[in-house]
């Protein structure tokens, strides 16, 4: 009888192990869809942040280069074209402004290349930039940047896209960047989808040309006198320190007195 009931109970256990089994996939299935929804709410909310209800840019952290301070007051958000004869023209703008406001600003890169029946190299460029930026960080960047735009007629001018390719990794080469990886990066087009993703959001921005920023949010769009994006900057700093209590400007005294002619090679010069 012992024997009995023992083997009855291990039928009973045979039986039900594969039910309890059952049960724990059941589980196990319920949560990994749980996370995937989760993980789905949380991207389309990110999405959704990158532009403000009306389509401009929100202020925030980025992963795009950046330079100023960490902490600003002010955020300017740029959609340049590195073919751009306008965007040449405002990069010693932007370069001037951090120079004279600090830590209250920062300026964003955003690549905004126009089609290429417009600018035939802008995109590849755009990519050469990215490559730089996610081999050699943010300060290679910039000066990467500032090449681009100062050898804008050399590369912009050429028969080939090869041609404009050697070019750009020549520019690299000349810097003492890796060259192997720069090449191995724009060969494969490593960087394609980093550019477009700036494209997409200057779409939802309504980015119809470049240079166009956003200052905190507002939009400025064409390239001026210094003393235009100087004014709207400081217009800007006051209200976020109105708004945090802070009082003046970084210290800056304003000169009416002072004119700024823009250079062919896109320099400003101040004149009195």
């Amino acid at each position: 009888m012992g024997e009995k009931s023992l083997s009855k109970k291990g039928g009973k256990q045979a039986t039900n192990k594969p039910k309890k089994t059952d049960t724990t996939e059941s589980t196990q299935k319920a949560v990994v869809v749980g996370i995937v929804i989760i993980v789905v709410i949380v991207l389309v909310w990110v999405i959704k942040a990158a532009v403000s209800p009306d389509g401009t840019p929100t202020q925030g952290v980025s992963d795009d280069p950046t330079k100023g301070g960490s902490d600003p007051l002010v955020v300017i958000e740029e959609y340049s074209d590195f073919e751009c004869p306008a965007c040449l023209k405002m990069a010693p703008q932007l370069r001037q402004a951090v120079e004279e406001f600090g830590d209250d600003i920062s300026v964003v890169y955003n690549d905004f290349p126009l089609p290429v029946n417009i600018h035939k190299y802008a995109f590849i460029a755009a990519e050469a930039g990215q490559c730089v930026f996610a081999n050699e960080g943010n300060d290679a960047f910039w000066t990467y940047h500032d090449k681009l735009f100062e050898e804008q007629d050399v590369w912009a001018s050429q028969a080939t896209s090869k041609q404009t390719e050697d070019l750009f990794k020549g520019y690299v080469a000349e810097l003492e960047y890796d060259t192997d990886a720069f090449e191995a990066c724009l060969d494969k087009h490593e960087q394609r989808a980093i550019v477009q993703e700036d494209v997409n959001e200057g779409d939802a921005a309504e980015v119809q040309s470049t240079s166009t920023l956003f200052i905190n949010g507002e939009r400025y769009a064409g390239v001026g006198a210094y003393s235009s994006l100087q004014k709207e900057i400081k217009d800007q700093l006051k209200k976020a320190r109105e708004q945090s209590g802070i009082d003046g400007v970084n210290g800056v005294e304003e000169d009416t007195n002072l004119t700024e002619e823009i250079k062919e090679d896109g320099s400003i010069e101040e004149v009195n």
